[in-house]
């Protein structure tokens, strides 16, 4: 499985000049990333490290993180979409993304996480199943309900999430959205590819929090 990280705690930082819409309010702070990726959003981007009024992980946490929008954006709405259409390109023909990980820090009823395609410029989702449901967004509420986890909640709403994508939920974008209040917080973003032509379509979806194994949400499974 080929990776692509971005949102890496402390390494690096994205672009020169920075984009307009990320901002940076703790020095040494910074946003990584590897291979051919397009990043772009409304409302505003920001890395800071430490918990503040208006952008909060864990209360554990010590490190950098990214969250939306910017402090002086009213009302509290943002957009970040995450292309991978050039680091796709770049690879074997037949290569998918079959995995994608990001690390939710205080999930909110509010925020939310959709696949997709840019067609057009345009953000076009996709749908794609979980148990016997199919979705073409994920909620704070869908997994916060899974997980029976209190929303905003700085101690224990806060989870890794590792989704698995079979073959045809083809997407090569995702897009976060924060829709009413302050705000999404996320970090270590990570994709998988696998091949078409030899890897077995996935079969399951986890979300992992603080280094512990979660609950498991069985999907129904695929013939390769």
């Amino acid at each position: 499985m080929t990776t692509c990280r971005i949102l890496s705690r402390n390494t690096g930082v994205y672009g020169t000049p920075l984009p307009s819409w990320l901002e940076i309010q703790t020095a040494g702070c910074g946003v990584n990333s590897a291979g051919a990726l397009s990043v772009s959003g409304t409302g505003g981007i920001g890395v800071q490290q430490g918990n503040t009024a208006q952008a909060a992980h864990d209360n554990a946490n010590t490190t950098c993180f990214g969250y939306a929008p910017h402090y002086n954006v009213n009302p509290a709405n943002a957009s970040m979409v995450v292309d991978y259409t050039g680091f796709i390109a770049q690879q074997r023909p037949g290569d998918y993304i079959g995995y994608l990980g990001i690390y939710y820090g205080s999930i909110d009823t509010y925020n939310a996480l959709e696949f997709g395609n840019i067609v057009n410029n345009v953000f076009v989702p996709i749908n794609f199943q979980l148990g016997n449901n199919v979705f073409n967004i994920l909620t704070g509420t869908t997994i916060l309900d899974i997980f029976q986890l209190q929303s905003g909640n700085r101690d224990n709403s806060n989870r890794y999430v590792n989704i698995v994508f079979n073959q045809n939920e083809n997407f090569t974008a995702f897009r976060m959205t924060n829709t009413s209040s302050r705000a999404f917080e996320i970090d270590n973003i990570v994709v998988g590819l696998n091949s078409a032509v030899t890897v077995p379509a996935p079969a399951s979806i986890g979300i992992l929090g603080l280094g512990l194994v979660g609950l498991l949400l069985n999907r129904r499974r695929q013939k390769s």
